[in-house]
C-alpha cells in the first residue's frame, strides 16, 4: 500500500515537474491548437462533470444514512459505520464500472459514483455545492467559484470541490491553478476518473501529448467504455503515428 501512495506521488510529481517548465503566457494566453483539435474547454462537456440529477442513486438498505449529521462528533461510531459503508459501495461500482461492456450501464453506474463522490457528509457543504453547480450551469463562473472557494474553506478534504473547481479554471485557461486544484484531488481520492480527463486535457491543451495519453489511459483504466476518452486517445494515438509525422 504504502508503495501504491510512493508511485501515485511520484506520477504527480512529474506532472508538475513538467508542467512548471511552460511558459508563463499559459493562463493569460491560452495555447493554440491545431484546427482539428478541438478546444479544451469541450473536451469534458458540463453533463459530464456533472451527471443529470435525475439519474439513480446507488441502492443502500438505508439511503438517507449517506448523508451525515453535519459536523456532529457524538454520532462518531454511526458516522463511521455510514463511511464504510459508502466506500464498500464506491468500491463495488468501481468494479462494476471497470467490467462493464454496455455503454448506457457504464453511464448509469458513473453516474451513481459521482452522485456518491459528490457528498460530502455535511448539509452546509452540500448546499453550496448545489449553488455552485446552478452557478456553473448558468455559465456564472466567477460566483461558481466563490461557493467553491467556501466549500474548501470549510471542508478542504471534498475533493468533488477540488475537481469542480479545477473544472471552472480549465474553462477560463488558468491551466495552473486547474493543475494544483486536480494534486489536491486525486491526493484525495485517486480513484476518481473525472480528475484524471481533465489531467488529461491540461496536458493536451499546453502540448504534452505523452502526459495527456498517459492521464487518459489512467481514467480509462477505471472507465473503459467512456466515449469520449477513447476518442481523445485514438486521435493522440494518430498525431503521433509514423504516418503522421
Amino acid at each position: 500500500m504504502h508503495f501504491f501512495y510512493l508511485l501515485r506521488y511520484i506520477f504527480f510529481l512529474f506532472f508538475i515537474g513538467v508542467f512548471c517548465f511552460v511558459s508563463s503566457g499559459y493562463g493569460k494566453n491560452p495555447p493554440s491548437l491545431p484546427r482539428d483539435r478541438p478546444s479544451p474547454q469541450s473536451l469534458l462537456p458540463l453533463n459530464d462533470l456533472i451527471p443529470n440529477s435525475s439519474s439513480p442513486s446507488p441502492t443502500l438498505s438505508d439511503s438517507s444514512a449517506i448523508i451525515l449529521e453535519d459536523f456532529n462528533t457524538g454520532q462518531l461510531s454511526h458516522v463511521d459505520r455510514i463511511k464504510q459503508r459508502k466506500e464498500a459501495e464506491i468500491s463495488r461500482l468501481l468494479k462494476e464500472l471497470k467490467f462493464c461492456a454496455n455503454v448506457s450501464k457504464a453511464k448509469k453506474i458513473s453516474a451513481q459514483l459521482q452522485h456518491l463522490w459528490s457528498q460530502s457528509g455535511s448539509e452546509t457543504i452540500d448546499l453550496l455545492m448545489s449553488w455552485a453547480e446552478n452557478a456553473i450551469n448558468s455559465d456564472n463562473y466567477g460566483l461558481a467559484l466563490d461557493y467553491l472557494d467556501n466549500v474548501l474553506a470549510l471542508l478542504p478534504t471534498h475533493a468533488e470541490a477540488w475537481i469542480r473547481r479545477a473544472w471552472i479554471h480549465i474553462q477560463l485557461n488558468d491551466f495552473k491553478l486547474a493543475m494544483l486544484d486536480l494534486k489536491h484531488a486525486l491526493e484525495l481520492e485517486p480513484r476518481n476518473y473525472i480528475a484524471f480527463f481533465e489531467l488529461g486535457v491540461i496536458m493536451e491543451a499546453t502540448e504534452h501529448p505523452k502526459l495527456a495519453l498517459k492521464a487518459y489511459e489512467r481514467a480509462l483504466d477505471y472507465y473503459p467504455q467512456m466515449q469520449k476518452l477513447q476518442k481523445r486517445i485514438e486521435a493522440l494515438l494518430d498525431e503521433q503515428s509514423p504516418q503522421a509525422l
